[in-house]
């Protein structure tokens, strides 16, 4: 058994094509499928049901499947330990950001690493918590930033950068535009536009207000859109204090008082981090930045 078979095994698990594997791990078919009979009649397992269509892992295929991947993380954890042994802040950083967070950090902290860390190539990646965390999971990155209510989970470690208010934004003809701070009661006959299900903010900001407040017509990807329809005076939405300077002249935002009314904003990485070093000097930055 190497390192090669379990790459084999985990791309025939995850395309679910004995072919399509083969193409991605540049090796024949038959080599392949070969490499796997052997790995299953050294296990004295089935690992894949197979037809003349299907691949289909058993249950206990599943499982080796999993641990497979698990040694190849770990194979290549020792790679990059011994990579940077010399100089641990060089070299590439990948750094996953949520899309309510990336448009307000990420310049800043690509200057920032470049200019005190000029070593590290950083590569920022956007997309979604979830697609982010499975990735961080699988070590396709070295970190990720997210915001609560995401919490620790198994290979995955969360720490609090910072704290964030959530504000009011709203049209500045509004009713309410002139007041001070609002309540969650204050808004009661207000319709809320939010993001998709696929964002944290949306949890938090459903978790305050009733479901009846939150629009359903309409569901955005970005705060950006939000708080376009609010210029033109389409409802309110709720937005972190980061995104106050990007808010449309005729938006006014007013502060959200409500226990709450607030977002922890929070760097992941795995629990076994070859990275370690480099991990703590951008969390550094970052948490300056943040704050």
């Amino acid at each position: 058994m190497n390192l090669r078979i379990l790459e084999y095994l985990v791309t025939v698990a995850e395309l679910g094509h004995f072919t399509k594997a083969a193409k991605k791990c540049y090796v024949s078919q038959p080599t392949l499928s070969t490499q796997l009979k052997k790995l299953e009649d050294q296990l004295g397992v089935i690992i894949f049901e197979r037809d003349n269509k299907n691949v289909m892992l058993t249950r206990t295929g599943a499982k080796i499947v999993h641990q497979a991947k698990q040694v190849l993380l770990e194979a290549k954890e020792l790679t990059v330990i011994a990579k940077n042994s010399s100089n641990p802040l060089s070299g590439k950083f990948k750094i996953g950001i949520i899309p309510t967070i990336g448009p307000y950090i990420i310049p800043t902290i690509i200057k920032e690493v470049k200019e005190q860390l000029s070593d590290i190539k950083l590569i920022v990646v956007e997309d979604d918590a979830a697609n982010l965390t499975s990735q961080l999971k699988n070590g396709e990155l070295d970190a990720v930033i997210v915001s609560s209510p995401i919490s620790s989970m198994k290979g995955v470690h969360f720490e609090v950068i910072s704290e964030e208010k959530l504000f009011v934004a709203l049209h500045a003809d509004h009713e309410l535009a002139s007041e001070g701070k609002l309540k969650q009661i204050d808004l009661i006959k207000e319709t809320i536009l939010t993001l998709d299900e696929s964002h944290c903010l949306r949890e938090l900001i459903v978790n305050i207000f009733s479901e009846d407040q939150i629009s359903k017509d309409f569901k955005a990807n970005n705060l950006t859109t939000l708080m376009h329809l609010v210029a033109q005076n389409q409802g309110i939405t709720i937005i972190p204090k980061m995104a106050i300077e990007d808010c449309p002249p005729n938006v006014r935002v007013i502060p959200l008082d409500h226990v709450n009314a607030s977002r922890q904003i929070k760097i992941g990485s795995r629990t076994l981090n070859a990275r370690m070093d480099a991990l703590k000097s951008i969390s550094s930055l970052l948490e300056e930045i943040c704050n």
